[in-house]
């Protein structure tokens, strides 16, 4: 049985909050997947913006539907983000929803 002060019991607790609070490592292989999707994204928007509005190219249906696409992702990224637990400066998760959104809404 781990002693109340050791690191062990405080990594039981936190894992055993984890899965209480719903909420999601951001160490987790789906967020590490996501962060690429969004930025695989990112760079896309950077390229094909500049280019839709310098030279205003006809309109093609396979490109508005993954323009929408690409807007739905970043609309789930922005309620996915408040599901992401995160570390404090003494390397200890917080796995409160609370102080998830309260990070989310004040750090980037």
């Amino acid at each position: 049985m781990p002693q109340v002060g050791s690191d062990n019991h405080e990594e039981l607790i936190t894992s055993d909050l984890l899965k209480n609070s719903g909420l999601v490592k951001r160490e987790s292989t789906m967020v590490k997947y996501w962060e690429v999707l969004t930025m695989i994204l990112v760079v896309f928007q950077s390229i094909y913006l500049p280019y839709k509005i310098g030279f205003d190219p006809p309109p093609d249906a396979t490109v508005d539907t993954f323009q929408i696409v690409t807007d739905v992702v970043f609309i789930v990224d922005v309620l996915f983000q408040f599901n992401i637990t995160f570390q404090d400066h003494n390397g200890r998760y917080l796995v409160r929803r609370l102080d998830v959104t309260v990070h989310y809404l004040t750090h980037w």
